[in-house]
């Protein structure tokens, strides 16, 4: 390590001598005094430094003496600068004035010395009394710094301590083991050092060469007699990081011995796929625990191999007679999680070992619910090939390996799982059957498949829905054709009343609704669920499908049938603003003067301004009082569709209503009539127009106050 390289100080804090130049002080200085002083500002680097300090004459002169008193304040910075930048001449003429074992500032002048490898320093600074013991500020002593092994030899000379520790409890011992530098591990063991003291988290020197792989190191230590056995904070021992490692050449340790989560050095040999020493561990005179179990898990060597793929460990294991069918902490075998990996041999490998191949784990899936789920075919058929296999089992969610693979749209596994004889009329907490998954997701191959096996054609859900109910609602029409030419019913209800022909103009699948009009017999097309009653047809105009209107016409729907709001067609179609559905409705004899709950006819809406576009409101009008549409109708609130256009303040509406024969001397419930309205509106258009048509206006309001 060069000089350039140290980072163990701070020596931003040197820096401060370069402030005593720009005093008044310095400025004084008699010239002898400025060239000591310029030689440490410089660092030593001056090129003409030898010369300086051959032919100029320092006295010892009470300015001069302050000088260094001056320099003293700094901490003794300016013979730690020394000491690492490796002036010794600078070292030589300051240690006269300075206390070489002063461990006030960053450090101390020989911890310096020995970082930056100056051996001829440290002798210097030992012949000055440097005390080779003393910890630094920040826990350091020379012997845990020095990394040159003259500096370890001058020190060990001179009698240090040679287990003195670090912050961390380390050694030089410790440090020289983890940095691998061999020569200095010698002289410190040739020295006693004690080769089983433990630093802060428990670890010996052992344990750091075996960690960096300092193998050459570790040989040494062992035949120094370091405790191969003893756990460091974590309950590793030497062996556990060598077997992280994949080493193998440390022996005679405790094979059992257990890491800080139950497991063993063969354990962890196992995990990593360290075949050589798995083989090692297995055949030494006290063999290893074959199933132990992790306490946090559960896994056993068996399982975590299985999971990982480790084919050739696993293998070792099974020759080994492991125990095949223990289970980790979630009820998973090692058949499980090889499955869920999709490791296929090593599946193949523990069923030719007899392993329990329906074992359910804690969602109570089996390893061909895995399979299926993730998709690995090639396991489905290895399990499926078993004669054991046990086909119809469910998971907590109640879904088997049909159901699983019809949702996933396997068609593959499905057709094994038909071969195998599977119930193929299972239903999942949904009663939903095979069947009715396939419909669903529009797996028409799947659902061939299924028909072609007899399935219940017509199993309902738990909503009453139908395999062609769902496929109708869902726009599938290749799966509806499917099913027809089966044989289906075509008007199952569901649980509200909905057929397959009522939920697929719900949904405007046309295709699916000329489809069912071409059965016979047809669907009802006049169907009315239970929760709206609407119609076919009123969902048609709500929505504005004028193509699934024309062709329910076209069969002969009731145009006049209503909700439970006595809403037809007509309103909807007239609430929606859909003139040429309206014109197609009045074309086919709807009945225009039909009330519904409010006692209003589809023309109150069409002269409610807030629900039309002008234009559009304008051309429904029309339409309804050309086809004979009754002005003069009252709602509940006694209210005419001119009270309503009044109150809107649509001169052109009142004027097309004054001219089909409204009665304007209607009143509503509060005993007004349209020109109260008009007046009280301030709507002087309007009022004209209601008083050409009659000058009458001598009947009187509620409060007995007429127009005027």
């Amino acid at each position: 390590m060069s000089k350039k390289q140290y980072t163990g100080h701070d020596l931003t804090e040197i820096g401060a001598l370069s402030r005593l130049s720009d005093t008044q002080y310095f400025k004084n200085l008699k010239h002898e005094e400025r060239v000591l002083s310029r030689l440490i500002l410089s660092s030593g680097n001056s090129s003409s430094e030898d010369d300086i300090l051959n032919n100029e004459r320092f006295d010892d002169s009470d300015d001069f003496r302050d000088f260094v008193n001056e320099l003293r304040n700094t901490d003794g910075a300016p013979l730690l600068f020394a000491c690492f930048k490796g002036h010794i001449d600078i070292v030589r003429l300051l240690i006269r004035y300075f206390d070489v074992n002063d461990v006030s500032g960053i450090s101390s002048p020989i911890v310096f010395a020995t970082t930056a490898n100056e051996p001829e320093i440290v002798k210097l600074l030992l012949e000055a009394g440097a005390k080779v013991n003393k910890f630094t500020p920040k826990w350091e002593s020379p012997l845990c710094e020095a990394w040159h092994t003259d500096i370890v030899k001058l020190l060990t000379e001179n009698t240090c301590d040679i287990n003195i520790c670090d912050t961390h409890k380390r050694t030089a011992l410790h440090i020289a083991s983890k940095k691998g530098y061999k020569d200095i591990v010698k002289i410190l063991l040739k020295n006693k050092s004690d080769v089983n003291l433990c630093d802060r988290y428990r670890k010996q020197a052992l344990h750091l060469a075996v960690s960096n792989n300092f193998y050459d190191i570790v040989d040494i230590l062992v035949k120094h007699d370091s405790n191969i056995n003893h756990a460091d904070i974590n309950n590793a021992t030497p062996l556990y990081y060598a077997i992280k490692k994949n080493n193998k050449d440390i022996a005679g340790c405790n094979v059992n011995q257990l890491d800080d989560v139950g497991g063993s050095l063969f354990y962890i040999s196992c995990q990593n796929n360290h075949i050589g020493i798995v083989n090692l561990l297995l055949n030494q005179p006290y063999k290893p625990d074959i199933n132990i179990q992790l306490v946090n898990y559960g896994y056993t060597p068996l399982i975590i191999t299985s999971s990982k793929g480790h084919f050739d460990v696993v293998k070792i294991l099974l020759e080994n007679n492991c125990k095949i069918d223990i289970c980790d902490h979630g009820e998973s075998t090692a058949l499980k999680l090889a499955v869920k990996k999709g490791h296929k041999d090593i599946v193949r490998m523990l069923l030719n070992h007899n392993c329990d191949i329906n074992h359910l784990d804690e969602f109570h899936r089996s390893a061909l619910l895995y399979a299926i789920e993730n998709g690995f075919n090639d396991i489905v058929k290895e399990l499926l090939s078993t004669t054991k296999c046990d086909v119809d089992i469910y998971d907590h969610q109640q879904m088997s390996a049909l159901l699983y693979a019809t949702e996933r749209g396997n068609t593959d596994v499905v057709q094994l799982l038909l071969q195998s004889e599977c119930n193929i009329n299972y239903c999942n907490g949904k009663d939903e059957t095979a069947l009715f998954i396939a419909c669903k997701t529009g797996k028409s191959d799947i659902v061939k498949l299924l028909l072609d096996s007899k399935c219940a054609i017509d199993k309902c859900n738990n909503q009453g829905q139908s395999p062609l109910w769902i496929s109708s609602a869902n726009g599938h029409t290749n799966v509806a054709k499917l099913l027809i030419q089966n044989g289906c019913a075509i008007d199952l209800l569901d649980n509200v009343g909905g057929s397959p022909f009522y939920i697929a103009c719900q949904n405007y699948n046309i295709d699916i609704i000329y489809l069912l009009l071409r059965q016979d017999p047809k669907p009802d097309i006049n169907i009315q669920p239970v929760n709206y009653a609407y119609t076919p047809l009123i969902r048609a105009c709500i929505k504005g499908q004028q193509k699934i209107v024309q062709l329910l016409i076209e069969n002969n729907c009731n145009v006049n049938l209503y909700s439970h709001d006595l809403e037809t067609a007509l309103h909807w179609a007239v609430i929606t603003g859909h003139a040429d559905i309206a014109r197609l409705l009045i074309e086919n004899k709807c009945d225009v003067n039909h009330c519904d709950q409010y006692h209003k006819t589809a023309l109150f809406y069409a002269v409610e301004t807030n629900n039309q576009e002008r234009a559009k409101q304008k051309l429904i009008v029309d339409l309804l009082l050309n086809n004979d549409c009754d002005v003069n109708i009252q709602d509940t609130t006694q209210r005419t569709v001119l009270h309503y256009a009044v109150s809107g303040g649509d001169k052109d509406i009142v004027e097309t209503l004054l001219g089909h024969n409204c009665n304007v001397k209607l009143l509503n419930s509060k005993k007004q009539s349209a020109l109260n309205i008009a007046v009280l509106k301030g709507y002087c258009d309007i009022t004209q127009l209601i008083l050409k048509a009659d000058r009458s206006v001598s009947f009187y309001d509620q409060f007995g106050k007429t127009p005027l």
